[in-house]
C-alpha cells in the first residue's frame, strides 16, 4: 500500500502520477496523511470514486492532485455504503465486491474456505482443532455428501448438471470403466456410477414434485451467497433457499425420522445461528426442508430458540478454540489430547 503525505502549507493532496495512470498506480491501495488522521483506499471501488475527484495537474503529467475537504468527504461516503470484510489472512474485500466473487465456486470453497469461518469449520474447531487445521489443507467427500451434493445440483441448481457431472454407465465404483473416468478427470469430485446417478435423480424429482415445496420456494432464490463479520471473524455461507423473509436449507438424509435427533450431532444449531445472522433473519424465520434419500419423503422443520442458542454457544466454544491454538497459540496443537474415564 502506498503512502501519500499532504505537505502542511498544500490545500491540496498531491499524488506523484498522472490521473491517467492513477488506478494502475494505486493498485494495492492508498494511504493518505492529513495532519494526525489516517485515510485508506483499498478497493476498485474506492479508487475510482477518488480517481473522479482528481485532477490532472497544471506542473506537467508526472502528478495530479485533489482538495483535502473532497478527498475527505469521498472517503466518508465510501465506507458508509461498502462495509469492508478483513479475511483471516488479513485481506480486506469490500464486502458487494467479496458477495459477487461468491458466486464461484472455486473461490467459496477455495480462498475463501481457508481464510473465513464457516458452520464446517465451526463443527471441526468442536471436533478437534486438529480436524480444523487438517481441513485447511486436505478436503475429502464422505459418499453421503457427494450424492447429497448431487441432489442439491438437480433441485436448485439443474443447469449445471450437464456441464458438471460425469455419469458412468456402470453400477459399481469398483469397475475398471469407473477407475479410467476418475483417472481422465483427475478427481471423484463429479464423476458418479449409473446406479448413483438414478437414485440421486429419483430423490430431486420426488422434492421437486412436492406440492408443499412447489409453494414455498416459489419465487425464491438459490444458492445465495452470504458473508458477514460475527463475533470479530469473518464468517461465509451459502442460503440454499432465500425467500421472502426466510432462510432454508436443503438437507439430503437416510432417516428422516430420525432428523431431529441428527440435527444436533451434526451440528445444524451452528448452521442456525450462522444464517441468521448472515442473512438478517430471526430464528423463527429459518426452516430445513430434509429429503429422504430412500422413501423420497419431504420433512420440513422449524427450530426454536433454544436450538438457535444452542448453536450461538457451539460458536462461541469453537471460536475459543481457534484463538487458543491459531490466534494466541497457547498451546501447540501436537499437545491437543482428550482425557476422560470409562466406567
Amino acid at each position: 500500500m502506498k503512502e501519500v503525505i499532504k505537505e502542511s502549507n498544500w490545500k491540496y493532496v498531491t499524488f506523484k502520477t498522472s490521473k491517467l495512470n492513477f488506478l494502475n498506480w494505486a493498485k494495492g491501495g492508498i494511504k493518505v496523511l492529513i495532519d494526525n488522521n489516517t485515510y485508506e483506499f483499498k478497493t476498485d471501488i474506492e479508487l475510482e470514486a477518488l480517481m473522479l475527484s482528481i485532477s490532472p495537474s497544471f506542473k506537467g503529467p508526472d502528478s495530479c492532485f485533489v482538495p483535502v475537504d473532497q478527498l475527505i468527504t469521498i472517503h466518508a461516503k465510501t465506507k458508509e455504503r461498502m462495509p469492508t470484510i478483513s479475511l483471516l489472512n488479513g485481506k480486506v474485500y469490500d464486502k458487494k465486491e467479496l458477495l459477487s466473487k461468491m458466486y464461484d465456486d472455486n473461490f467459496y470453497y477455495g480462498e475463501l474456505g481457508k481464510y473465513a469461518m464457516s458452520s464446517s469449520a465451526i463443527k471441526q474447531l468442536i471436533d478437534s482443532p486438529k480436524s480444523y487445521a487438517r481441513s485447511l489443507n486436505f478436503k475429502s467427500d464422505s459418499g453421503a455428501f457427494k450424492i447429497g451434493r448431487l441432489i442439491h445440483l438437480a433441485a436448485l441448481e439443474p443447469e449445471k448438471l450437464d456441464t458438471l457431472c460425469h455419469v458412468v454407465e456402470v453400477q459399481s465404483a469398483v469397475t475398471k470403466k469407473y477407475k479410467e473416468k476418475v483417472a481422465e478427470i483427475g478427481s471423484d469430485k463429479f464423476v458418479y456410477t449409473r446406479k448413483e446417478y438414478d437414485k440421486a435423480m429419483y430423490t430431486a424429482d420426488a422434492l421437486l414434485q412436492n406440492e408443499v415445496w412447489q409453494e414455498l420456494t416459489r419465487g425464491a432464490n438459490f444458492e445465495v451467497p452470504g458473508a458477514d463479520v460475527l463475533h470479530g471473524y469473518p464468517f461465509r455461507a451459502k442460503a440454499d433457499v432465500l425467500g421472502s423473509g426466510y432462510v432454508a436449507d436443503l438437507k439430503t438424509t437416510s432417516d428422516l425420522k430420525g432428523f431431529p435427533w441428527m440435527s444436533k450431532k451434526y451440528g445444524y444449531d451452528v448452521q442456525v445461528y450462522i444464517y441468521c445472522n448472515i442473512f438478517n433473519v430471526d430464528y423463527k424465520d429459518f426452516k430445513f426442508f430434509a429429503i429422504d434419500k430412500g422413501s423420497g419423503d419431504l420433512g420440513i422443520y422449524d427450530v426454536s430458540e433454544s436450538f438457535y442458542n444452542s448453536g450461538k454457544e457451539k460458536l462461541e466454544y469453537a471460536l475459543r478454540v481457534y484463538e487458543k491454538y491459531f490466534v494466541n497459540k497457547e498451546e501447540e496443537l501436537n499437545s491437543y489430547i482428550i482425557r476422560g474415564t470409562l466406567e
